[in-house]
């Protein structure tokens, strides 16, 4: 599946990645799309709310630690901010849609932006966002 046709998915927001996808769970389906198997599949599930993601985040060490336990051991290799390609996925900076705070979120390469899933406001499902933001860290999966 190419990265356009994921983007025309209808995907919802829902913590945890059952029936949806949150900013981990995200990397995860889009993964599973081009390898056939879902690095996040042990965090599918396991949490439900935004303190249950964050208490997951914090017992990594934090986002980009996260992630790159479940992208690295499935062929991922890490590249420089600055030369990321479509597909690339990472974790980036920037304004929380619910709190107007940095926050850092997994992201996926769109062209010169950064797809995202959001939580729609007042409990809406949300979905795809493609935007600008600040990659922090950046990995591309070897083929």
């Amino acid at each position: 599946m190419t990265l356009q046709e994921f983007l025309a998915l209808p995907v919802p927001f829902r913590w945890g990645g059952v029936g949806g996808e949150d900013c981990l769970t995200l990397l995860g389906r889009r993964t599973e799309d081009r390898i056939g198997v879902d690095p996040v599949a042990n965090y599918r599930g396991k949490y439900a709310s935004e303190i249950g993601a964050a208490r997951i985040v914090k017992a990594a060490g934090g986002m980009v630690p996260l992630v790159a336990s479940v992208a690295e051991p499935f062929g991922f290799v890490r590249v420089a901010p600055g030369q990321e390609q479509d597909d690339d996925i990472a974790v980036v900076r920037m304004p929380s849609a619910l709190t107007g705070r940095l926050a850092e979120v997994g992201a996926i390469r769109f062209g010169r932006l950064w797809l995202m899933i959001w939580q729609g406001r007042d409990g809406g499902d949300g979905g795809f966002k493609v935007t600008i933001a600040e990659p922090l860290a950046v990995w591309r999966l070897a083929v």
